[in-house]
């Protein structure tokens, strides 16, 4: 993934975070010098899958991991996934592919709002690229299961477990053992049950009791008559403290 995060922004010489046709053949040529014209032309086809005419970073890790993956890069990540070491793999953007930046003579020339429109896109990357990697990860656990659900369902919930920080993880465990229907949402009184299981033996009567008042009161400002893990996370980030 570095190999192609810095071929990428080596090509992406506008800054904007896609490549046009002609960046993408130069993308192309870079992994493949011997590469003939059908060859290039095949890949924007492939990697295009969206009829965009242009190419995210994702859609070239997309079009990489189904049509150029190698044996030993399948394996690394299969191994990343039986190994549960799946912060790193949902998260390797973070380390690894932001550090190589543009030259500092480019940034220098490029106009201030070229630079601005090329960190929110820079953002949107990152958010993609997680949610890409999340999105193999599981097909791979789908794959390691064989057909066994149970199995499927512990692999998917430890890797959300492994990629919370320790303190939200008891948020998760409070979640879950609310959703007895595994729909992924809860009502409003399930909601109120996860928060005491969560705070239970962590924080002292009153910060739990203060802390009950503004979830009833978030419940009912925002008339939420189902409540996702994502809803509730958000939630505890701005209002609560877990020690």
């Amino acid at each position: 993934q570095d190999v192609l995060w810095s071929l990428f922004q080596t090509v992406d010489t506008n800054l904007d975070g896609v490549l046009d046709e002609k960046e993408a053949i130069g993308f192309f040529r870079g992994l493949d010098k011997e590469a003939g014209d059908a060859e290039v032309a095949g890949f924007f086809e492939q990697a295009d899958r969206a009829l965009a005419g242009r190419l995210s970073f994702v859609d070239v890790m997309d079009w990489y991991w189904f049509h150029q993956r190698t044996h030993v890069m399948k394996e690394s990540l299969r191994t990343f996934v039986a190994e549960r070491q799946t912060w790193e793999t949902l998260h390797w953007v973070s380390f690894n592919v932001f550090r190589d930046l543009p030259s500092e003579d480019v940034l220098q020339r490029a106009p201030k709002e070229r630079l601005q429109a090329s960190a929110i896109r820079l953002g949107q990357t990152l958010g993609e690229c997680r949610e890409w990697m999340a999105e193999q990860s599981t097909l791979l656990l789908a794959e390691a299961a064989g057909g066994d659900h149970i199995a499927m369902f512990t692999g998917v919930y430890d890797m959300i477990t492994s990629a919370l920080p320790h303190a939200f993880q008891r948020v998760l465990h409070g979640f879950a053992a609310q959703d007895v229907d595994f729909r992924g949402h809860l009502k409003r009184q399930e909601v109120m049950a996860a928060f005491r299981e969560a705070t239970e033996g962590v924080d002292d009567g009153e910060e739990s009791l203060e802390g009950e008042r503004r979830l009833e009161a978030w419940l009912e400002d925002d008339e939420l008559k189902r409540v996702s893990f994502v809803q509730y996370l958000e939630w505890w980030e701005r209002n609560y403290e877990l020690q």
